[in-house]
């Protein structure tokens, strides 16, 4: 996977069709994720610049995933950064990395589990960032629900071997296609819709 590299077009594109956003919520999808990048989602050798075109790899991708995972699970991104920004060469990289070798070998999905995550304060307490397989759910649930630990007994669960799955399907089908990937267009009702190109 080292080697494959993208533009921003095309990852977009994929993020879009991974999440199901409607045509007329683009342009907010948009600013959001480059809200998310300027506040150094991919890290600050990779912050979009004038004139700056970037391509996106792995690495990438996977913060790409985890950044909108969390905001569908009503995450703000003052939380999300931090989050990322901190955890992510100690663990989560790891664990997307787990993720990725699941789909690959076809074992049992690779979940992601925060514990201790709070969307109203991000510096109440830190996170403990685990994963469990499929297979193992119930009792990595069980542990994580059981009140008896330092943080408060809630858990974020994303079962991150199948939303690579999905973001994996959607970027194949855009990754060979020429610039640009996705554009808005009006239909003959005069709602905006996607066009692929």
């Amino acid at each position: 996977m080292s080697a494959v590299t993208v533009s921003y077009a095309k990852v977009e594109a994929a993020l879009v069709e991974m999440h199901s956003i409607a045509p007329d919520e683009v342009a907010a999808f948009r600013a959001r994720f480059g809200a998310l990048q300027r506040g150094g989602l991919f890290g600050a050798e990779n912050q979009p610049g004038k004139g700056r075109k970037l391509f996106y790899g792995p690495d990438q991708f996977h913060r790409a995933v985890l950044a909108f995972e969390l905001i569908e699970l009503g995450i703000v991104p003052s939380v999300i950064l931090p989050l990322i920004n901190t955890y992510w060469d100690n663990k989560l990289r790891a664990i997307f990395l787990k993720a990725e070798q699941a789909l690959a070998r076809g074992t049992s999905d690779v979940v992601l589990i925060l514990l201790g995550v709070a969307a109203l304060n991000s510096k109440r307490t830190v996170p403990n960032i685990n994963h469990t397989t499929l297979a193992k759910i119930s009792e990595s649930i069980t542990f994580a629900l059981d009140g008896k630990g330092l943080l408060p007994a809630r858990a974020l669960l994303v079962n991150l071997s199948a939303r690579l799955s999905e973001f994996h399907t959607a970027l194949a089908g855009y990754h060979l296609q020429p610039e640009p990937v996705v554009t808005p267009t009006k239909t003959s009702k005069g709602k905006q819709r996607l066009a692929k190109r």
